[in-house]
């Protein structure tokens, strides 16, 4: 029997997933995104790409029967094996926004925290009894006042990117939601927060190539930048964990360019069925 489970990915460091899409725009490198939303996304196929390597990185690229066991056999291998685990691909759920009081707040919305609960109750239905998924239905379902950002400090004049922001100190889940998404939260209206991380919105840097000093090949990459937090889930055989033993709280490189420093994520398993909010029995 299989069991799947919830992981945060927290980009320590800016990431770029290359969508390989051909593009004639100004930007010659864009990210991978989800085509219902726009959101940056990791697709489930890029994610297992990146835990293999990061399996196999001790073993002189030798798979092992571990790596083969959790990923299958590598398309090289003369050995046919499935992987025994499910890897789904990994979306949006914060996002780093500067602010005139802190040096940045996480933003969030109550479309992307839907999108978790929704998938939490396809593949994890016992937690909707927790008090985490409790608290982030509570959090997606906060009313806005002239469309502004909800803040949960008791800080005046605020400034989000360029959005005036309105504190909510009354909200009771704070202290659980932060937990998953971390502090300084900013709740966004949906359609604020597509304006931060659509298309045509994330950081754009140039790159150049340069032989002898002088510039051959200038070129512009979309990043999602470091701060950011994705979730996704994985679906494993119930009695094992090796995966978690291997991954839980540490850092993996995903996507292009780790030779520059991009990519590096700190993986978070999250036990939501483990907090159960009894207040009602």
């Amino acid at each position: 029997m299989n069991t799947t489970d919830l992981y945060i990915i927290t980009n320590l460091t800016n990431l770029h997933v290359g969508s390989g899409d051909a593009n004639f725009g100004t930007i010659d490198n864009l990210v991978q995104r989800d085509p219902v939303t726009d959101f940056p996304l990791i697709h489930s196929s890029s994610l297992k790409g990146a835990f293999r390597e990061y399996f196999m990185k001790d073993t002189q690229d030798n798979e092992t029967p571990l790596t083969r066991f959790i990923f299958g056999s590598h398309h090289k291998s003369n050995e046919k094996q499935q992987g025994a685990y499910n890897f789904f691909e990994a979306e949006l759920i914060v996002f780093p926004v500067r602010s005139n009081a802190k040096p940045f707040f996480r933003a969030t919305c109550p479309a992307a925290i839907k999108s978790l609960l929704s998938k939490l109750d396809l593949f994890c239905p016992k937690s909707s009894d927790s008090k985490n998924y409790k608290a982030l239905d509570a959090l997606s379902k906060l009313t806005f006042k002239e469309d502004k950002p909800l803040i949960f400090v008791d800080l005046q004049k605020v400034i989000l990117e360029k959005y005036d922001a309105v504190s909510k100190t009354d909200f009771a889940e704070k202290k659980t939601c932060t937990n998953i998404l971390g502090e300084n939260l900013a709740l966004f209206p949906d359609k604020l927060f597509k304006s931060l991380v659509g298309v045509n919105a994330l950081p754009v840097i140039a790159r150049n190539q340069l032989e002898n000093g002088e510039s051959k090949n200038l070129w512009y990459e979309e990043v999602v930048p470091r701060e950011s937090k994705f979730f996704t889930f994985i679906a494993r055989p119930e009695t094992n964990t090796e995966f978690d033993n291997n991954v839980n709280g540490k850092v993996v490189q995903i996507g292009a360019n780790a030779t520059i420093g991009y990519g590096f994520c700190e993986i978070q398993k999250i036990d939501l069925g483990k907090e159960v909010d009894n207040s009602n029995v």
